[in-house]
């Protein structure tokens, strides 16, 4: 037996490990998934100049090339669409008019300025509403009560949008917004509808959880009429409580019995059961429909789902697949939400996705220090996908396209609305 020489051995610790970095470099390229390349011809990538000062309701005028500007209109996105719920008995129109503008005048144009003001300013008349509400409660006067406790939940809501979703506060805030709820319908004594807490039971490969979920009806509290049933949920950020103020309300005023709910990946179902959206919604809303049938006053062949915003992928997707709804909302309508996403990047930003992924990340990581939208995009999609990166959000984002699943809808009646403002659309 030879010793082998020094300089061999050094040969061979070198050959073995430029093996070892060659498979482990071919096993990254292997596990990474290749992206879906699609076309943005004719998308529309960033709200038109135009259209940014159409509702720029609330913040001064900025130029929206600019990262202010486009911060800017972010937020007068989040504030209209809190202000969406003011005709269901959400927030106060006069109060968000002067909420924003507090923000407006002490915001010193950063992402960290902005969420603290945020946060504070609508936190604070969370809290104010709350304790007004039980003051109220505990003098008798529970139509008022109930009205304050309302437009505390939503207060709640708002203040959370921008915060870490899973850290303590954001967690403690968002459950503050639902205990809000809950007194409310517990304590209103109006006779034109009521609502309770119905959650739904779920299973999937991971175990069996409780949907978030109430059903409300019209009539006084108790009243359990024969009625059609309209199932609502909102899309990437938005929760239970804020359809009820958006189409509950107004679809109760129709006569229609309403199932509002969190599916996975939504309110506080994700929050505090951790499941995360899937593609094939029609899984979940066939246990909604099992669940909602055994209800009392609801009438099993008159069904109807309503989505909203990102909803407006996923309702059409469950309808083409179930054929116990008579019809479906979508609010407005996505063909294919990766689409929207990767459209909406920067050209060179898609390239890089496209190309170079950890690049990408590097990138978009760092921009969300300073650009409310990719911190938004990214912040909901940690919480509702479990997303490790940026690029690990898009990739899983593919999976959501309607192309190709809608052969299930032809002859069924489908609303799909073309909100202005939505992006996804």
């Amino acid at each position: 037996f030879t010793q082998p020489s020094p300089m061999a051995m050094h040969l061979r610790r070198v050959l073995f490990v430029a093996a070892v970095a060659v498979t482990a470099s071919l096993a990254l390229a292997l596990a990474a998934p290749t992206p879906r390349q699609v076309s943005c011809t004719g998308t529309k990538k960033i709200i038109p100049p135009a259209g940014l000062r159409a509702y720029q309701t609330f913040f001064r005028e900025f130029n929206s090339t600019t990262l202010e500007g486009m911060n800017a209109g972010n937020v007068n996105f989040e504030a209209l669409d809190g202000l969406a719920t003011a005709m269901g008995g959400g927030v106060d129109v006069g109060e968000m008019l002067v909420g924003v503008n507090q923000v407006t005048a002490a915001w010193d144009g950063t992402i960290g300025s902005l969420h603290g003001l945020w946060n504070a300013t609508w936190g604070s008349r969370a809290e104010a509403h709350m304790a007004s509400a039980e003051s109220l409660l505990a003098k008798g006067y529970k139509r008022r009560a109930a009205r304050t406790f309302r437009k505390a939940s939503a207060y709640f809501q708002l203040a959370e949008r921008f915060m870490d979703h899973l850290s303590e506060t954001a967690l403690n805030t968002y459950n503050n917004s639902l205990v809000a709820f809950a007194r409310a319908i517990n304590t209103d004594p109006t006779t034109s509808h009521w609502c309770e807490l119905s959650p739904v039971p779920y299973t999937d490969s991971t175990g069996s959880y409780l949907l978030h979920a109430y059903m409300c009806r019209p009539g006084a509290r108790g009243t359990t009429d024969v009625r059609p049933t309209l199932m609502a949920m909102g899309g990437y950020d938005s929760s239970a409580e804020l359809s009820y103020y958006e189409s509950g309300v107004l679809g109760l005023e129709y006569g229609y019995n309403m199932l509002l709910f969190d599916g996975p990946g939504q309110g506080a179902t994700v929050r505090f059961q951790n499941i995360h959206f899937r593609p094939d919604w029609e899984f979940v809303v066939d246990q909604v429909i099992k669940h909602v049938i055994t209800l009392p006053g609801v009438n099993a062949s008159n069904l109807a789902l309503w989505g909203r915003s990102f909803g407006g992928y996923l309702t059409p997707r469950a309808c083409a697949y179930e054929p116990r709804l008579l019809a479906c909302v979508a609010d407005g309508g996505v063909l294919d939400f990766y689409q929207s996403v990767v459209c909406s990047l920067d050209d060179n930003l898609r390239d890089l996705y496209y190309n170079d992924q950890p690049k990408f990340n590097k990138y978009l990581k760092y921009g969300a220090n300073f650009s409310l939208g990719a911190r938004f995009l990214l912040s909901y999609g940690k919480l509702g996908f479990a997303s490790t990166s940026p690029s690990d959000l898009l990739n899983q984002f593919s999976a959501y396209t309607n192309v190709g699943q809608l052969g299930g809808l032809t002859g069924r009646p489908v609303f799909v609305n073309n909100p202005p403002f939505d992006t996804l659309r």
